[in-house]
């Protein structure tokens, strides 16, 4: 007896497709002096987005904050760690009815999630 033969619907790799009202087909050239061509390019790459993208952003309002750097963000890594750690000595204190240490676990949980959001927010 042969096992019957099953076709399953294949997903398409990549990103799906966008709709109409996302889909970005216009353009609208700008024209500026080499300097300031220079400083929106700098602007952009600093951002981590092209000057397409960066101009386009300034121009909805839209937020366009500077890139985290390598040291930061090793920083912040650690601070998550610190963080986690934290919270499962929380865990572990209110299990054995420690609630004492908890709270001291929770206030300085709380102050290592104001760190980071302090460091992400500058």
């Amino acid at each position: 007896m042969t096992k019957p033969i099953i076709h399953l619907k294949s997903k398409k790799p990549g990103h799906p497709k966008l709709s109409a009202s996302q889909l970005r087909d216009k353009t609208i050239s700008v024209h500026c002096s080499e300097k300031d061509c220079k400083f929106i390019k700098y602007q952009a790459d600093r951002c981590g987005h092209s000057a397409g993208d960066f101009c386009l952003r300034a121009a909805l309002d839209v937020p366009v904050k500077e890139r985290i750097d390598k040291p930061t963000m090793e920083y912040l890594r650690y601070l998550y760690g610190i963080a986690n750690n934290l919270n499962q000595a929380m865990h572990a204190a209110h299990t054995a009815r420690l609630e004492d240490d908890a709270e001291k676990f929770k206030r300085a949980l709380d102050e290592i999630l104001l760190l980071i959001n302090n460091v992400r927010n500058s």
